[in-house]
């Protein structure tokens, strides 16, 4: 994810397995007690239905990065108050 500060914070994008895909609380648990270091713990999770991947099947992350980008513009856009300073 864009940051002004960091530059980029760590977003991930799930393919879920299974009926029941993980929440954040549980992978950031599961990422910790496997060596993780905190600072790369993703702070937001995104499911997806699958990942986008060039012709060699390499994941297209230029792709990710541009949709988080425009999710967190969006909103951003929809938590700002109107002109009337009202929501």
């Amino acid at each position: 994810m864009p940051d002004p500060v960091m530059i980029e914070r760590a977003c991930a994008f799930v393919v879920p397995a299974g009926d029941e895909p993980p929440t954040l609380p549980e992978l950031t648990e599961y990422l910790l007690e496997h060596g993780f270091a905190v600072q790369k713990v993703p702070e937001r999770l995104e499911q997806v239905a699958q990942l986008p991947k060039n012709l060699a099947g390499k994941v297209q992350k230029f792709v990710l990065r541009e949709r988080i980008a425009t999710l967190l513009a969006t909103e951003r856009q929809n938590a700002a108050p109107d002109a009337a300073g009202v929501r």
